[in-house]
Formats: structure tokens, C-alpha cells, sequence
């Protein structure tokens, strides 16, 4: 049975029905306006066209031209979280605690990793508050260089209780594999070599982090 989905106005759709009519074919009218369609319904429509959206959208109708979109447009910016530029309400390590850390300057045992070997970074947190508490020393990674990776990704984490007054070197290992990267000449996840940023503190916050260079070779 043939479906013909019309819409009030359209000669067209006058024409089509008129077309089956003539040729004696039996046919179920269905009016768009009247009779939404359903989202199986959509998605047999776009699998039998053979040139997509063009065989069922009229760019040229009012209704589209009002929504202001291109749907030739397969970019990911605004889709996903990836590409989000607003701050987060509540970033990663938010209201973990009742007490207050300080984080001071990180160090690094070699400013260089390679095949084979690690770096181990030690970052001494202080518990500057009235009660005794766990923190999360979250550790990301940064390519200042490249603008269209993430702005900053996370590696590594390591939960610590500290007495209040106390200060603790929490220690995180990163070897070479721990910077894999997207590389986009051979679309594959990697580790590249080049120049780093270390970034660590309590909070995904980009701003709230201290940074440490390092270069990978």
C-alpha cells in the first residue's frame, strides 16, 4: 500500500494524488499537520530517499528558512560536553571536603620522559583548616598547542588523608604511555611527543590548577 504524506497547499501533494488516482493506484492519504508523524515513521522515510534530507526538506519553505539551521553543518561544536566552553556548576572535586587544602609547587624527577621510563611527580598538600580530612589530588594533562584536543585531560587521581595542620607529598607516577594523545595524521590514539603541561589540584577548575612543564621524546 502506497503512503502519501501531504501537507495543506502543497500542489504537489495535489498533483502526486491526483497522479495515483489516475493510474488506478490505491493509496492511504496522511496529512502532516493533522497527524504527526512518528520517529519510525521519519526514519523509513529518510531510509528509502536516495539523496537525504534533500527529497523531504524544502530549504526553500518559510518554516525552514525561520529555523536558521544548516543541516549540512556535521560539525560537533555545542553538541557534546567535549566541546563545551561554559563552566561547569559543579567541576570535579567540588564540596568534597569540610576542611581547606593548600597545594604547593610540584616537582618533577625528570623534566623529560622517553621510551620505557616515567616521571614521578610530588605535590606537597597541606590541610590548612580545623579538621582532619581526605582529599582528591586529581592530575591532568594539557597540549598547549593543540586547539582542537580537550582543553585539559584527566590521568591520574590519588586519595589522601591528611590531619589538619599536616602536610602530605602525594606522589603519581606518569610514563610515557600516560600521554596518549589523539593524533590526527593517522587517527589513532597514541602517545606524541612534544611539550606538556602537568596540571593538579583538588578541582577540574582549568583556572584553580597549578601547572608543570614536561616534554616527551
Amino acid at each position: 500500500m502506497v503512503i502519501l504524506y501531504t501537507s495543506p497547499g502543497c500542489a504537489s501533494c495535489r498533483k502526486a494524488k491526483q497522479w495515483l488516482k489516475d493510474n488506478q493506484i490505491e493509496f492511504v492519504e496522511k496529512n502532516i499537520f493533522t497527524s504527526l508523524l512518528k520517529e519510525s515513521e521519519i526514519k523509513y522515510l529518510l531510509s528509502r530517499c536516495e539523496n537525504g534530507t534533500e527529497d523531504i526538506i524544502s530549504v526553500r519553505s518559510k518554516a525552514f528558512q525561520a529555523l536558521d539551521k544548516d543541516i549540512e553543518d556535521y560539525s560537533m561544536k555545542g553538541r557534546t560536553y567535549r566541546y563545551m566552553t561554559e563552566a561547569p556548576l559543579f567541576p570535579f572535586g567540588h564540596g568534597l571536603s569540610y576542611t581547606t587544602f593548600r597545594y604547593g609547587d610540584a616537582s618533577l624527577s625528570t623534566q623529560e620522559v622517553k621510551d620505557g621510563e616515567q616521571t614521578i611527580l610530588t605535590i606537597p598538600v597541606s590541610n590548612a583548616g580545623e579538621r582532619d580530612g581526605e582529599e582528591v589530588v586529581q592530575v591532568y594533562l594539557r597540549r598547549p598547542g593543540d586547539k582542537e584536543g580537550p582543553s585539559h585531560a584527566l590521568r591520574a587521581f590519588k586519595r589522601v588523608n591528611i590531619a589538619k595542620g599536616a602536610t602530605s607529598n602525594v606522589t603519581v607516577s606518569l610514563s610515557k604511555e600516560d600521554f596518549e594523545w589523539f593524533d590526527t595524521e593517522t587517527n589513532t590514539m597514541r602517545p606524541i611527543e612534544g611539550d606538556y603541561e602537568i596540571l593538579y589540584g583538588g578541582t577540574s577548575e582549568l583556572k584553580l590548577l597549578k601547572a608543570i612543564p614536561v616534554t616527551v621524546k
